[in-house]
């Protein structure tokens, strides 16, 4: 078998690092990267964009910087795993530095408020391409969706390297510098210059953004397509038209660790946080009596499950769970499962008599339930109030679910190899996961503070989309500089740069009577 990385590709960049830049020789290119992204503007900004619940509501909640750091560092544990049991990645390890990259990079193309912010910017775009410039009959690529925005921020919009072919990056740099990597209406800018494996690693969907495909949801850009197609053939050794004829999805085994992980993550901390917020207890898991509410989880959990069957992701298709009483029954075994299986509905242990097996799964009787009530009452308020058992409990989580990962290997282009947690795993998680989707993420208490945010976003983007001279002298440069239809990707990167809380103050300066200064900066 091929292994893992081949250095002539894996290192390549789309220009070679200069002799400052090889300053320190103990510093590898995915060490390179990494510390370039952890000294970035782009990923400082990430402590002022949302996770779940708004960080000024609450300074222990997290934001997406926090999350970013906790999926990280979840992937390593994952391909640490791995590379300590697995006997092919014995031989063939994987780079840790790239992993913890592409978990601390996945989330940079969030707009302010999240993916309200991203399906408002994505909606303007539209209506902006349809309205204005009447493109209806050639792919104008006016999308915006947070993984394309990441890519397109870590290689054109993060100020760090313009270049002028062919002397490479950083060569009349005070020129470019002053003109922002725009020199005569044509853009040099190369963002943080990066390999093209560390690209790869954040690549999670393989798509090209079109206007006429409603399915193409997740992906990448029309502008970037062409720098898509050179990763693919750097990463993988086949161009991406041998990938499209042969079906061959490009997803790194880098990307795909971080993927698991993030969904690990946002799983597990969303969930802790609900807890320290009172949001949620244990007993909504195990007990929950709101059958509206649980018919609306099941949905999304069978949608779920339909996408895993249709990737055909596991050897045996699941069964979709019903919306009646049985199968409401059967979807809260599978909430209850993790509080079994750690233990946590088992002290004091439960009598053999109120316990009984069907289909294989393990149930309690009506008594059996009753008589544990007390202690599973006490347990889920320990969960609220006591930081300990929280911790205890979310870790004990996490370690559950890196402990199911399981590894497909691609024998014939082993960089495309992947992991997926194992079936009573996955099908927890995404329990989990659809679970705080619908109870917190659509409950009305978030709705109202979307509502406001995609708003804002609305706003912001079509006030600058009129007048375009009030964009800092930055965007505003290359807007000048850009065609018609790139002019509105310009503003939309200008609002993909905002932090919540800026967004909330340049809304202010546009509409509010109590305006901000205007001696704070842009």
């Amino acid at each position: 078998m091929k292994p893992l990385y081949r250095p002539a590709y894996d290192y390549k960049r789309e220009f070679d690092r200069t002799p400052e830049e090889l300053a320190y020789p103990f510093e590898g290119d995915f060490s390179f990267d990494l510390s370039n992204l952890t000294h970035s503007a782009c990923f400082r900004r990430l402590q002022g964009k949302t996770q779940l619940f708004p960080e000024m509501e609450n300074d222990y909640f997290r934001n997406r910087l926090t999350h970013s750091v906790e999926v990280a560092d979840i992937a390593t544990k994952i391909a640490k795993k791995l590379n300590h049991e697995h006997p092919y990645f014995k031989e063939n390890g994987i780079n840790i530095n790239l992993v913890r990259f592409a978990g601390l990079a996945h989330d940079l193309g969030h707009p302010p408020f999240g993916h309200v912010g991203e399906r408002a910017l994505n909606k303007a775009l539209i209506a902006f391409r349809k309205d204005e410039l009447n493109k209806e009959k050639y792919n104008t690529g006016l999308r915006y969706e947070g993984n394309a925005q990441t890519l397109r921020i870590l290689t054109k919009l993060e100020k760090k390297f313009v270049n002028i072919a062919p002397e490479g990056p950083n060569r009349s740099f005070p020129l470019f510098a002053q003109n922002e990597g725009i020199l005569e209406k044509k853009d040099y800018r190369i963002g943080l210059n990066l390999t093209y494996r560390s690209l790869a690693s954040i690549i999670k969907y393989d798509n090209e953004l079109m206007d006429d495909n409603v399915n193409s949801k997740k992906g990448y850009y029309k502008t970037e397509k062409s720098l898509v197609d050179r990763i693919k053939l750097n990463t993988t050794g086949k161009s991406a038209a041998f990938l499209k004829k042969n079906k061959i999805k490009f997803k790194t085994i880098e990307c795909s660790i971080m993927d698991v992980a993030d969904d690990i993550s946002y799983t597990a901390y969303d969930l802790e946080d609900a807890f320290k917020g009172r949001f949620v207890n244990m007993l909504d898991f195990l007990h929950n009596t709101d059958d509206v509410l649980l018919k609306k989880i099941i949905t999304e959990f069978n949608h779920s499950l339909e996408k895993a069957n249709n990737e055909n992701l596991y050897q045996l298709p699941f069964k979709l769970y019903s919306l009646d009483e049985s199968g409401i029954k059967d979807f809260q075994y599978v909430l209850s499962y993790p509080f079994i299986i750690l233990g946590w509905i088992n002290n004091p242990p439960i009598p053999k008599k109120d316990i009984y097996k069907r289909n294989n799964k393990t149930h309690l009787t009506e008594i059996g339930r009753f008589n544990v009530s007390r202690e599973l009452y006490i347990l889920s308020q320990k969960l609220i109030k006591n930081g300990y058992f929280r911790s205890y409990f979310i870790s004990q989580l996490i370690k559950y679910f890196i402990d199911s990962i399981e590894v497909e290997i691609n024998e014939t282009i082993p960089p495309l190899s992947s992991v997926h947690l194992n079936e009573p795993a996955y099908m927890v998680l995404e329990a989990f996961k659809q679970f705080i989707f619908v109870s917190q993420t659509k409950s009305a208490r978030l709705q109202i503070v979307d509502y406001r945010g995609e708003e804002i976003v609305t706003l912001i983007f079509q006030t600058l989309i009129k007048n375009p001279q009030l964009l800092p002298r930055d965007f505003r440069t290359m807007h000048e500089n850009s065609s018609e239809i790139d002019k509105p990707r310009v503003i939309a990167d200008y609002i993909s740069t905002m932090t919540n809380r800026y967004a909330i103050e340049f809304y202010s300066r546009l509409k509010s009577e109590n305006h901000q200064s205007i001696f704070k900066p842009f």
